[in-house]
């Protein structure tokens, strides 16, 4: 919590970013523990350090998300989205959509890749054959 936000310069010179060197004044820091002030060296210290731990806890957290993200896809239980030209079936197994334009339009991409080799020919052709593809919309559990 602050109760002013004035800054006083501690010098006249300007540092490499164009911003005065200062310290602020009369600001005091509140949490559940204490009450900091920053002119004080060893309040910033605490905070420095509280900072720190911080940043950690969220790094950690962040690389244990991740490993458990990775552990379900090598279980093969991770599916956020099924691709277009699939849909979910029974017992969450992913299958062809039985839409014949969907997988039409599908196999006419896979058959033009063989043809042209190469995705950005791919695109151009569709685009110059003014033909629409399928798109997916909604929520990612769709």
């Amino acid at each position: 919590m602050c109760r002013t936000n004035a800054f006083l310069p501690l010098s006249p010179l300007v540092s490499e970013r164009g911003r005065t060197n200062s310290v602020p004044i009369g600001v005091l820091l509140i949490d559940a523990q204490a009450i900091y002030d920053p002119r004080l060296t060893n309040d910033r210290l605490l905070l420095g350090v509280k900072g720190t731990i911080s940043e950690m806890e969220v790094a950690t957290f962040r690389e244990r998300a991740q490993s458990a993200l990775m552990q379900m896809a090598q279980r093969g239980d991770l599916v956020r989205r099924v691709a277009i030209g699939y849909v979910r079936g029974a017992n969450d197994r992913i299958e062809k959509d039985p839409d014949g334009r969907v997988r039409a339009a599908i196999d006419l991409i896979f058959r033009k890749f063989a043809e042209l080799g190469s995705v950005r020919q791919v695109y151009f052709w569709l685009n110059q054959q003014q033909i629409q593809l399928p798109i997916v919309r909604g929520p990612e559990d769709a």
